[in-house]
């Protein structure tokens, strides 16, 4: 009955959620004894210059290297009384499909029990010196679906892509080498822009894309290794990259409930190797008394994938190909009272496309955010980005190209926590095109602090199809996820 009423209006789920757990913040926050938090609390993650999800620890001697780690960063004083420090996590996720039809004969079955994932993460962090730091880390994994509901029914492609998991995260040596400079050698990931939920500027790491929707942008970004040189003068932050690693998105692999289309896609080209593919960024950043901003370039490949056409003869030969883009932004935080007015801009050089041969196109992108703090331990926000394709040509709606003139997505959070912040609930809505022609995703999540060391996350997702890919066949994808983790 449940699948039968989200097949025909999906977004009911998210509307009745989103009016529940507003009721019930009524309700429990007549009996609430926490004090209001001071003005700008809930703005801790984008206030000063500093990217959404990262510890603002101005005495550290990494500032201006605070990075999205898949544990919480280390203190300075553990590491002042050992030297080092040696933690992680294990974790132990599943999801059930509930939404999925009957397959037919040769298809993957993705009802019900999906996936029964067992995570490990371990990180050393080590003090060398006084001003030097060191980080290992690394994470594995092992999906026991696979094995249980048999190898046959699954292509080669999503065992190989989500069975097991092996690699390094955030390994680098950082210090001071000189007054004012700080500099961070190795695998890492790097911010930029303001946004929470949609990326404009945000264009240094490449994005886990298998599994969209299931968590939020902060836990996708795949590590890079880079050289990174801060400078610091005044109120600003004048920072260089070198990066010396190309890594592109982990989309769908073929075969998954998650692929749009029925064939096995293209050859992707691999990574260009040496220094003479090195990719270059530079950023300047200034934070002030009520409201920050930054400057970027980089000199880049795009993370996203391309189709073209490779043969010389009749009969085409398709790749996935990945190009060399130049990238401008900028990005604007400004606090006014319990309100952050978020802004960012980004100007692309370098798309080329099937249909139009050799022609060259530009992209401007645009995005606008509105996030409200002042309810008690509640936060909402609204962020809307559009794309536009300058001197759009009509043959890149067709197929294999499917580039609209203007791209738009709308995100719309609500937050809030109870029981002293141990319990964290979040609605979060992302529409695709105007009125979701292009697809939707809903997400409802409550987070647990059991203690200290344990937390559960429970939730539902809901999926709308839209006109376009990556939604055009997700409609069945809807599930309810379930994650355990210990923190040691």
């Amino acid at each position: 009955m449940i699948a039968n009423m989200k097949a025909k209006s999906p977004f009911w789920v998210f509307l009745c959620l989103l009016v529940l757990t507003v009721t019930w913040y009524g309700r429990l926050d007549a009996s609430d004894d926490i004090e209001m938090e001071p003005l700008m609390q809930g703005f801790d993650e984008s206030g000063e210059s500093l990217p959404a999800g990262e510890d603002n620890q101005s005495d550290d001697i990494l500032s201006g290297f605070e990075d999205e780690s898949q544990s919480e960063v280390i203190a300075e004083t553990d590491l002042v009384e050992s030297d080092y420090a040696v933690d992680g996590y294990a974790k132990f996720a599943s999801a059930y499909n509930y939404a999925h039809n009957t397959p037919q004969a040769g298809e993957t079955d993705w009802r019900g029990v999906s996936k029964l994932k067992s995570e490990l993460y371990l990180e050393l962090n080590a003090k060398l010196q006084t001003d030097w730091r060191f980080r290992f880390s690394g994470k594995g994994s092992y999906d026991g679906i696979y094995r249980i509901n048999g190898y046959d029914e699954y292509t080669d492609d999503v065992r190989d892509n989500y069975e097991t998991d092996l690699f390094l995260t955030e390994t680098w040596l950082a210090g001071s080498p000189a007054s004012s400079l700080d500099l961070k050698v190795g695998r890492q990931i790097v911010v930029w822009g303001k946004s929470d939920n949609l990326r404009i500027t945000d264009v240094l790491n490449p994005l886990d894309l298998r599994e969209p929707g299931l968590t939020d942008i902060e836990d996708l970004r795949l590590p890079v290794f880079m050289t990174r040189l801060d400078y610091y003068f005044g109120s600003w932050n004048l920072g260089g990259f070198w990066i010396h690693e190309i890594r592109y998105n982990q989309n769908p692999a073929f075969g998954s409930d998650f692929y749009p289309g029925d064939t096995p896609p293209p050859d992707q080209e691999d990574p260009d190797e040496g220094l003479g593919e090195t990719e270059y960024a530079l950023a300047l950043s200034g934070t002030f008394s009520g409201w920050d901003m930054a400057f970027y370039y980089a000199d880049i490949v795009n993370d996203a994938f391309r189709i073209e056409n490779v043969s010389d003869s009749q009969i085409p030969e398709l790749c996935l190909k990945h190009d060399r883009l130049d990238f401008y932004g900028t990005a604007l935080n400004v606090a006014w009272g319990n309100w952050l007015l978020k802004a960012e801009a980004a100007y692309w050089e370098g798309f080329r496309y099937v249909n139009t041969e050799d022609e060259i196109f530009s992209r401007v992108d645009l995005l606008a955010g509105l996030e409200y703090a002042g309810f008690q331990d509640m936060t909402i926000s609204l962020e809307v980005a559009n794309r536009h394709v300058v001197d759009y040509d009509s043959r890149l709606e067709e197929f294999p190209d499917e580039i609209v003139a203007d791209d738009t997505q709308s995100a719309l959070r609500l937050t809030r926590s109870f029981m002293n912040e141990a319990l964290e609930i979040t609605v979060l809505a992302i529409l695709y095109g105007s009125g979701r022609d292009d697809g939707a995703l809903q997400r409802l999540s409550l987070d647990y602090d059991i203690d200290d060391a344990w937390r559960v996350r429970i939730g539902v997702v809901a999926y709308q199809a839209g006109d376009r890919p990556p939604f055009e066949h997700v409609e069945d994808n809807d599930r309810v996820f379930l994650d355990l983790k210990y923190s040691f």
